[in-house]
């Protein structure tokens, strides 16, 4: 894959920073909260593109 100077990188480095935190919230959040709430996100996202 090739990356535009330093755009890569960067786009990298934050995916594996959000996602280590998603990992640390979703151990520290009860696992029903968190289905609810990816649900919920499922659901708006759902909503938005039937509305589009």
């Amino acid at each position: 894959m090739q990356f535009q100077h330093g755009n890569g990188v960067l786009t990298m480095m934050t995916a594996v920073f959000v996602g280590t935190l998603l990992k640390h919230v979703v151990q520290i959040v009860n696992s029903q909260v968190t289905i609810v709430l990816l649900f919920g996100v499922n659901v708006i996202i759902v909503s938005i593109c039937i509305a589009l």
